[in-house]
């Protein structure tokens, strides 16, 4: 399955950061993050490294593994049963993300995590011409180290409630 992906994936198109097997699944302590996606589909006993790859380096996870049992599911980290990816649509272009360049996308804090903006393209699939955005999920410990989550307003007391008061 592996082998076919990776065709299907370079015939689109597509680049690949690496491919893991058995042979050198050790290799995923090492790389760091190589793409903007992990494709999984080997065993279930393959399953904990690539958790734990892509829990520590922020790589969302497309899996396929078949055969897992109840303890194989409740032992993947809470954070891979949770959204990765928001999409947003606006007037503003926003700057994406270029892992190859190093350049950092626009952020947005939304349900207590920051998202990187990782796309950002021209939707003029009505007559409003707008722009669709697609944001990942930051690592938190990258988070922490960048930015404070928003302070939100607290309303001033003795404010006009619109009545005149």
């Amino acid at each position: 399955m592996g082998r076919l992906i990776e065709q299907t994936a370079l015939a689109g198109g597509d680049s690949i950061g690496g491919v893991i097997d058995i042979g050198n699944l050790s290799d995923l302590e090492t790389i760091g993050r190589v793409a903007d996606v992990a494709v999984d589909f080997s065993a279930p006993a393959a399953l904990p490294a690539a958790a734990h790859y892509v829990r520590t380096t922020g790589t969302p996870l497309l899996s396929g593994v078949t055969g897992l049992s109840a303890d194989d599911l409740k032992a993947l980290p809470e954070g891979l049963r949770q959204t990765k990816r928001l999409k947003a649509w606006g007037a503003v272009k926003l700057t994406a993300g270029d892992q190859q360049t190093g350049q950092f996308g626009d952020w947005l804090y939304y349900d207590g995590r920051w998202y990187e903006c990782v796309s950002c393209v021209t939707w003029n699939h009505t007559i409003l011409g707008h722009y669709r955005s697609e944001f990942c999920l930051v690592d938190g410990s990258v988070a922490k180290k960048n930015l404070e989550p928003p302070v939100e307003n607290a309303p001033e007391e003795g404010g006009d409630a619109g009545d005149g008061t």
